[in-house]
Parts: structure tokens; C-alpha cells; sequence
């Protein structure tokens, strides 16, 4: 897929597999605004079937806006099998208000998503760059994993975790 430009959209679109057989898709539309904003927005749809019989079950809808290398805004919904996640995020003043399924915190803006569409800007982080990921009991939280480890280390952690 090519990079987009200044007001491009660029689609990218990914089958699923379980065992060699189709379990569904993903796709992402990636814009970048004249005034250099990116958003992205993905679905991802997953049935995991033995004949008639559902073994599992994702449906991920989100939305993502960044501004020069920076979170704005997170928007998403996620059933993960039964477990129903809604996410916001905005970026403040005083950091990133994130509210998972209603119960809010404040963290630290200068997270990364576990969506990996794109890379770090090198200029804005000086170490290594804390992921948004969720906990299973209390939401999202930063973490000191960097973006670079968790890639090398689990790279399925994208469908999972988001």
C-alpha cells in the first residue's frame, strides 16, 4: 500500500485467517488532512465457525485522529466474544482522558496505539513509546512496553488487544 498524501485516502484491506480458512476481514481507511491531521478508521469482523457451531466471535469498529505525531482523539466499540468494550479518548491539557465503558482516568497523552497503521515520529519521543492497552479487569492503561518490543515479541497483539 502507498503512503498517503495531503488530502489522499488510502484503504487497506486484510483477510483473516484460522487454519488456512477464511474467518473474516479488516479494513482500514487512512485520510490525511490538508492541515496534516491523520485519521483512521477500522472495522474488523471475525467468526470462527466448525461447521454450524460459533467457536469465537470479534467485531471491532474505531476511529483514530492524530495531530503533528500525537493522540487527539480514539473513538471504539469492541465485542470480543461477549465482552463489550466502548472507548473514548481526548487528548487535554492535562493529559489523555480515556473512559472505558463509562469509568474514566487521565494518563499520559504521549501513548501509541496497539493499531500499528503507522510509526512513531522519532522527533517527538526521545526513549521508548508507552502502548494504550487494555487491561482485562480496568480498561486501558500506558504501559512501559515500547511499540518496538511488543511488535518483535507478539505479532498478533494488534488483533488482540484492540
Amino acid at each position: 500500500a502507498s503512503a498517503a498524501r495531503a488530502s489522499d485516502v488510502e484503504t487497506r484491506q486484510f483477510n483473516v485467517l484460522v487454519d488456512g480458512r477464511r474467518a473474516g476481514d479488516a479494513q482500514m481507511t487512512i485520510h490525511r488532512a490538508d492541515d496534516g491531521t491523520l485519521s483512521m478508521h477500522c472495522d474488523t469482523d471475525i467468526r470462527v465457525r466448525i461447521g454450524p457451531i460459533r467457536l469465537y466471535s470479534y467485531k471491532y469498529r474505531g476511529r483514530e485522529t492524530w495531530k503533528d505525531g500525537l493522540l487527539v482523539r480514539f473513538e471504539s466499540t469492541c465485542d470480543d466474544d461477549g465482552k463489550h468494550f466502548d472507548v473514548r479518548a481526548e487528548a487535554k491539557p492535562d493529559g489523555l482522558h480515556v473512559s472505558v465503558n463509562n469509568v474514566e482516568r487521565t494518563i499520559n497523552a504521549g501513548v501509541w496505539l496497539t493499531s500499528y497503521w503507522h510509526q512513531p515520529d522519532k522527533s517527538k519521543y526521545d526513549t521508548d513509546v508507552a502502548l494504550l492497552e487494555r487491561e482485562s479487569q480496568h480498561g486501558y492503561h500506558s504501559t512501559g512496553r515500547s511499540a518496538a518490543t511488543l511488535v518483535e515479541s507478539d505479532p498478533i497483539a494488534p488483533v488482540i488487544e484492540l
